[in-house]
């Protein structure tokens, strides 16, 4: 875990902090230390967030993996592509967790998640895009986000609408969620309620 991390650019104390958070989640989680300690370590980057916030982002993990489809290969790979422009969107590693947990659950995990979501997240927020003109604003948080699909499924869309609006590669992820939108966020509201969930696990 110690080299892991070094060889990532993380100072000794850094390190320090970061330990038991990953110990707790890659023991919960059945997993290895280093892929644990190389995951928290890419979403600490995309999100900005400094080493001693770890222990938040292990628990939001451990919590997604007993909560959902997820575990900590999917979420790898899918952090990777989406956790960069979820941050840029105002979308914190709660929201994250729940979007892609609900994907999980719906069969679509992964690479294949973390791109669908990132062309999703990125067409919501352009004010100019097929999306935004259809829902009537720009997405710049999750609650935009929820209302947005909220607004769409007031207005009835059908698939030939969703193929419309929104990127064809990104249409079955973004389907998943428009049908699931109460369970999304009720995700999320345990995601941010999932304080000390690795530690019980472990």
């Amino acid at each position: 875990l110690q080299v892991q991390l070094a060889r990532m650019g993380f100072t000794i104390n850094q390190i320090g902090k970061m330990a038991i958070g990953i110990t707790n989640l890659a023991t919960a989680a059945g997993e290895d230390l280093p892929k644990a300690a190389e995951t928290v370590a890419f979403t600490l980057r995309a999100y900005n967030l400094r080493a001693s916030e770890t222990t938040r982002v292990t628990d939001v993990m451990a919590a997604s993996f007993t909560k959902s489809a997820l575990d900590l290969e999917k979420f790898r790979q899918s952090i990777k592509y989406i956790g960069p422009i979820a941050n840029q969107a105002n979308f914190s590693i709660e929201d994250t967790a729940a979007l892609l947990g609900r994907l999980a659950d719906a069969g679509i995990s992964g690479s294949l998640a973390g791109t669908s979501l990132r062309n999703v997240i990125s067409q919501l927020a352009d004010s100019s895009s097929n999306i935004s003109q259809r829902v009537g604003f720009a997405v710049k948080n999750f609650d935009d986000f929820t209302r947005a699909l909220r607004a769409l499924n007031e207005q009835g869309i059908d698939l030939g609408g969703v193929f419309d609006i929104i990127d064809r590669r990104a249409a079955t992820a973004f389907t998943a969620l428009l049908g699931n939108v109460d369970a999304l966020e009720a995700f999320r509201d345990e995601m941010l309620r999932a304080a000390g969930a690795a530690e019980r696990m472990a």
